[in-house]
């Protein structure tokens, strides 16, 4: 089987949900094959949306998600408040909407301000075709943390979340979502925590 994922998180995911089908939710989803945690499980047919801010990744994320009709691509990012707001924006994985997090890339990457959309938990969920979420990956390149504490996993139906924390301050996304029924640390490494129940 291809490895999609960055670091073999793709292996905990397959394992933790072996044969069952569900629904993902992917936030910071890039171009729906490179670096992707969910790019297996919609191979598998499963159902799932993916959020992609910067148009043209979007445009590969769409194209590459077509075969897939239950597989729905949202051209923008989640966030703190709904409105249109600056997107750091770059032709590769990494575009964030955080001005401190280009400072890491600083002689690496060329950003590029643009225009985006962002919806909040909250509004999404409204107008979401999907209430259950069995899997959620966000990479959201900053506000990961802030994205993942809008999140009522028991109310969404969660079992497994993969977030980066890119080894900062760990502690505080373990110590969130364990106030969850049952989950638990199944993977940590450089970029993603990975906890499933």
């Amino acid at each position: 089987m291809i490895r999609f994922s960055q670091n073999n998180e793709q292996d905990y995911i397959l394992n933790h949900f072996k044969d069952q089908q569900g629904t993902f939710l992917d936030l910071g989803a890039y171009n729906g094959v490179d670096l992707s945690n969910t790019r297996a499980l919609m191979e598998q047919g499963w159902n799932g949306i993916c959020f992609e801010p910067q148009p043209e990744i979007f445009e590969k994320l769409a194209e590459n998600c077509m075969e897939y009709k239950k597989v729905y691509c949202y051209e923008m990012a989640m966030g703190q408040v709904n409105g249109t707001f600056t997107l750091n924006a770059n032709d590769t994985y990494y575009s964030t909407l955080v001005d401190s997090e280009m400072d890491r890339w600083t002689g690496t990457f060329d950003f590029k301000p643009i225009e985006c959309e962002v919806i909040d938990f909250e509004t999404f969920m409204i107008n979401s075709p999907f209430r259950i979420f069995d899997f959620i990956s966000i990479d959201c390149e900053g506000i990961d943390y802030e994205i993942l504490k809008q999140i009522n996993l028991d109310e969404v139906g969660c079992s497994m979340v993969c977030v980066e924390t890119n080894g900062k301050e760990t502690q505080k996304y373990i110590d969130y979502i364990k106030q969850f029924s049952g989950f638990e640390v199944t993977h940590i490494n450089a970029e993603n925590l990975i906890m499933a129940r």
